[in-house]
């Protein structure tokens, strides 16, 4: 036991959290191998690169109003096929 400190419950806590955090990115990641390319590249602009859908529309060079539609699909599509926790996609 030399050098390590033991863990306390925040700590416990935290690590509980953290498992939990990963296991939900994971089905996220699995989740979004399904819907169509065109719905899973909004997806991924809106999410993970954080851009507005009318930011995502035009780099994708669709109209925004294309790019909304896509987006609902896709998150519910999301939301049928991995039990994600609301408000998460």
């Amino acid at each position: 036991m030399g050098g390590r400190r033991h863990l306390d419950p925040d700590d416990l806590a935290r690590l509980e959290e953290r498992i939990d955090a990963e296991r939900h990115a994971r089905r996220a990641l699995q989740a979004m191998a399904d819907p169509p390319e065109g719905e899973r590249a909004v997806l991924g602009l809106v999410l993970i690169g954080q851009l507005t859908v009318t930011e995502a529309a035009a780099a994708l060079g669709i109209r925004p109003g294309t790019a909304k539609m896509r987006l609902h699909c896709a998150r519910r599509s999301l939301q049928a096929s991995s039990p994600i926790p609301e408000g998460a996609i």
